[in-house]
């Protein structure tokens, strides 16, 4: 929890704020800062930032440091 992660469902990047596990399948509750809401999203829908060429909205890296 607490990592970024890239959204194949949302085409953005979002924070991981929690994982459930839920009817046999891993959930994550993800933070999108473009819409700036929280949504459920299946694990296996979520990348790590490393295997993705998306390129980080500016105001991530100052949330980063604030949120860590």
């Amino acid at each position: 929890m607490g990592e970024w992660a890239y959204s194949v469902e949302y085409r953005q990047t979002c924070k991981i704020i929690d994982t459930q596990f839920l009817w046999g399948d891993t959930v994550c509750r993800v933070w999108l800062p473009i819409q700036d809401t929280v949504v459920r999203i299946p694990a296996n829908r979520l990348k790590p930032l490393t295997e993705t060429d998306c390129v980080l909205p500016p105001i991530l890296p100052t949330l980063q440091l604030l949120h860590g």
